[in-house]
């Protein structure tokens, strides 16, 4: 059963995916969540993968470099590069699968979210926007589980907060 609190819309011609998900926790929660290491590890990945943070430094040019850990031990490495970050409001990273020490690995698409938090009433939405260079990038990203892995990971931390 699909999770209502978690909307996926899915803009072709724009090159854009919109996921838009409710907490019900406050805003300062919610924030921890998406730029805490520590937390994005309980969360991130869907099970039964496992997020493992090699490095992580939130700020403006700051980098993510993590892996995610399968079940068989394989690791599949991701980087994100953090820009015009608005502490409790939004913040951008640039997305890219890589090696383990970073170097982008071009044979994947490569994306930018716009990540934009708001509260009412003590609950949080965050707009979750992942927009690529053309409509192919797009496609292949939803064809290797996209909305699946990334709707599991939401799920799960709705059920963490």
């Amino acid at each position: 059963m699909k999770n209502s609190s978690i909307q996926f819309n899915k803009d072709y011609s724009g090159k854009k995916i919109i996921v838009t998900c409710k907490f019900n926790v406050p805003l300062s929660i919610v924030w921890d969540a998406f730029t805490n290491p520590v937390t994005l590890a309980k969360w991130f990945a869907p099970k039964p993968f496992q997020a493992v943070t090699k490095t992580m430094d939130f700020k403006n040019g700051g980098r993510w470099l993590y892996y995610m850990l399968s079940p068989k031990g394989e690791k599949f490495w991701s980087t994100s590069e953090f820009k015009n970050i608005q502490i409790n409001k939004s913040f951008e990273a640039s997305d890219a699968f890589c090696d383990e020490n970073g170097v982008i690995n071009t044979d994947f698409p490569q994306g930018t979210w716009l990540y934009n938090f708001s509260e009412e009433n003590g609950k949080t939405i965050v707009i979750s926007t992942l927009i690529y260079a053309s409509e192919e990038d797009m496609k292949k990203i939803l064809e290797m589980g996209f909305e699946e892995g990334y709707r599991a990971g939401l799920t799960q931390l709705q059920e963490l907060l």
